[in-house]
């Protein structure tokens, strides 16, 4: 089971965070040139909420707000809703589908570590799943699946996979009894060519 903590150790981005009394212009400009969608907002030194950019384009560009003279704690979401690193990738899904969330701050003996966003664990997800792929095809290929198999009697090369479970001595192994069914008709044949042999030379003797 996959925890955030996988998730934060291929992320190379701190805990990007702006002032509360800062403009959404500051904010904007700040999430642009860390190419992030959000940043912690403090009041006096400690983490209180948060801003992202949907909540700009809700309440400022939609609203028909000035950006530098619009304040973050104006838009900011508060209280936060948080997890930790152990929180699995599953728990994490479930609560942002479920609060309609897209990033979530990490916290850690109560210190914020970093923020996961949806993209974050949509990534992290596919990689999974594209590894465990990869993994399952070359376990497949060593298995022999798809490794080309010479026919015990025409000789010819065959990609059949069911080939695999069929050994030499099993396909060969159906050789005998056709043999016999031809070993017997043989001999009946040879039985009646020796009877008609025996009738024709008794008539000679009459």
């Amino acid at each position: 089971m996959n925890h955030l903590s996988e998730i934060l150790g291929d992320k190379n981005i701190g805990v990007l965070q702006i002032d509360a009394d800062a403009s959404v212009f500051e904010a904007v400009k700040l999430m642009v040139e860390a190419d992030v969608g959000s940043l912690l907002v403090t009041e006096v030194g400690e983490i209180t909420g948060i801003i992202t950019e949907r909540d700009y384009l809700r309440y400022v560009a939609l609203e028909g707000r000035t950006s530098k003279e619009t304040a973050v704690r104006e838009l900011m979401s508060s209280p936060l809703i948080v997890v930790t690193l152990q929180t699995t990738i599953d728990e994490c899904m479930a609560l942002m589908t479920g609060q309609r969330i897209r990033h979530l701050p990490v916290v850690d003996d109560g210190e914020v570590v970093g923020v996961v966003s949806i993209g974050d664990v949509v990534k992290f997800t596919s990689k999974k799943q594209s590894s465990e792929l990869h993994f399952l095809n070359e376990y497949i290929n060593a298995r022999g699946g798809h490794q080309p198999w010479r026919h015990a009697h025409s000789g010819e090369l065959s990609r059949q996979p069911w080939l695999n479970c069929c050994s030499s001595e099993a396909i060969i192994s159906v050789s005998p009894y056709r043999s016999d069914e031809r070993s017997r008709r043989h001999l009946r044949l040879d039985d009646s060519r020796q009877a008609v042999g025996r009738t024709e030379a008794g008539r000679c003797e009459k």
